[in-house]
């Protein structure tokens, strides 16, 4: 797919080159073990994929520019952050907020967090939990699931 020069996934690359001192994975001592965080999610792309594989959770995708967040959970978040990954299905989904976000802005400009690895059964509290203590602003429901599939979405 071609994208235009002046598009923000592009450009994403270049500030990269510039900036890629700042830009690292890091984990918070502050929190559970099981919390992860990396920096930018351009470049730690790999990273990210590599370390959730194979597990459930609830995620945070944060913008750095003017800090609104999203909150979701899945079964699988390999495939979850997969599908983020597919710039075709953020064009193609744009009724998600959080899509529209990581177009415009680029992943470069957005941090994401593994809030909390947990198992399947608890996926719901759990991201129930985390949206009524954050607040996310890119979450147009305002709790976890989908009203038009009555037991949220599937993850």
């Amino acid at each position: 797919m071609f994208l235009p020069v002046n598009n923000s996934l592009v450009n994403c690359n270049i500030r990269h080159k510039i900036n890629s001192i700042n830009m690292r994975r890091y984990y918070s001592t502050n929190v559970s073990k099981s919390e992860l965080h990396y920096a930018n999610a351009d470049t730690d792309k790999l990273n990210i994929l590599r370390d959730i594989q194979g597990k459930s959770g609830v995620y945070m995708w944060t913008n750095l520019k003017n800090k609104k967040c999203y909150v979701g959970s899945s079964v699988d978040l390999r495939r979850r952050m997969l599908e983020y990954y597919n710039v075709n299905r953020l064009l193609k989904v744009s009724s998600m907020v959080i899509n529209n976000a990581i177009f415009k802005y680029g992943y470069c400009n957005f941090k994401f967090s593994i809030i909390e690895f947990c198992e399947i059964k608890d996926l719901k509290n759990k991201e129930k939990y985390y949206f009524e203590l954050l607040k996310p602003k890119y979450n147009i429901l305002k709790e976890p699931g989908s009203p038009s599939k009555g037991k949220g979405w599937k993850h």
